[in-house]
């Protein structure tokens, strides 16, 4: 894989509160400010996500509140890495939230099937 793209998926709905998903945007001006021009280098792709629900006031679920948006941001997630993949392309996901982990781990799986896959995932805080 020659190329390399920035998928973003800045999902809040798996921390419960809005804000997570600000991470992004904070990286991608930290890095403008210093110069670093990591992210000028690749395409960009943006998932969406269904942070909306978190004004819902009557969630699906007691315990897990937004379990139903959490899915469907993890399959936006899966299949945007599986497409670039499938093109040929490695993907670097840049998430809010940690939900996103299983969908940027569904999207390598699905692409590669029965092959045993790596993934290095590198969290905001020690829980990784």
């Amino acid at each position: 894989m020659k190329d390399r793209c920035w998928i973003e998926a800045p999902s809040d709905v798996g921390a419960g509160k809005r804000g997570a998903s600000l991470g992004i945007d904070a990286l991608y001006m930290e890095a403008f400010s210093r110069g670093i021009d990591l992210f000028k280098k690749s395409k960009r792709i943006t998932t969406p996500m269904s942070n909306d629900m978190l004004w819902d006031m009557h969630p699906t679920f007691e315990e897990a509140r937004f379990g139903n948006n959490v899915l469907s941001n993890c399959e936006a997630v899966r299949d945007t890495v599986h497409e670039a993949l499938q093109a040929d392309t490695f993907p670097w996901v840049l998430a809010g939230d940690h939900s996103t982990a299983a969908g940027s781990i569904a999207g390598v799986k699905k692409w590669a099937g029965n092959k045993k896959v790596g993934v290095v995932w590198i969290d905001a805080h020690a829980d990784l």
